[in-house]
């Protein structure tokens, strides 16, 4: 079923010749609207709503079309960058000066109950996150399997004073707190699930 999925959506992505609007009205407002995260059916999508106050908002593709979208429920703050993971269990979203945060922004996770709504989040904490640090662009790897993350975490030594010339090397390499892509065995996620 999912093989077919995708299938046809890969086929009506490739019959389009120019780019549209996703769901009109719905997804696609006057608002400021990004960071769209597809469910694996493709039935449900979670995107950011940007502005003076960031939410998380959701939408279910149900009788041939996206039902209004409601506020998520863990969107306390500003939040943004939901990603879900294939198995649809795990949703990972940063937020901003949310209470419990170790930076600017930090990845959380919210896990999906047998009822079908979303436990208390819960910040991921270090080394996801740290003093400092951005979070940015959660995401699942297709199987599931390795989670990836981007933050602006330092990992070169700063080794006593350094140079202009010092800074000016350092900004081509990773680690040097411009932001970089990681990744990790997903199951580490699964220390973060509520108990039953």
């Amino acid at each position: 079923m999912r093989a077919v999925l995708l299938s046809l959506l890969s086929f009506a992505l490739a019959a389009q010749d120019r780019p549209e609007l996703f769901a009109p009205g719905v997804v696609s407002t006057g608002l400021y609207e990004r960071d769209l995260a597809l469910s694996p059916d493709g039935r449900e999508a979670f995107f950011s709503i940007m502005g003076g106050f960031s939410v998380i908002a959701f939408t279910r593709f149900e009788q041939g079309r996206w039902t209004a979208p409601r506020v998520a429920p863990f969107s306390g703050g500003p939040v943004f960058n939901a990603a879900i993971s294939p198995d649809e269990r795990m949703l990972v979203f940063c937020a901003a000066r949310r209470p419990g945060s170790l930076g600017p922004s930090d990845h959380w996770i919210s896990f999906r109950t047998p009822d079908g709504a979303w436990s208390e989040p819960r910040n991921l904490g270090a080394p996801f996150n740290g003093p400092g640090q951005q979070a940015l662009a959660p995401s699942f790897s297709a199987d599931g399997r390795t989670f990836f993350f981007a933050t602006t975490r330092r990992t070169l030594a700063q080794p006593g004073p350094r140079t202009y010339a010092d800074i000016q090397r350092e900004r081509g390499l990773p680690g040097n707190g411009n932001g970089d892509v990681w990744r990790v065995d997903a199951k580490v996620l699964e220390a973060f699930a509520p108990q039953r």
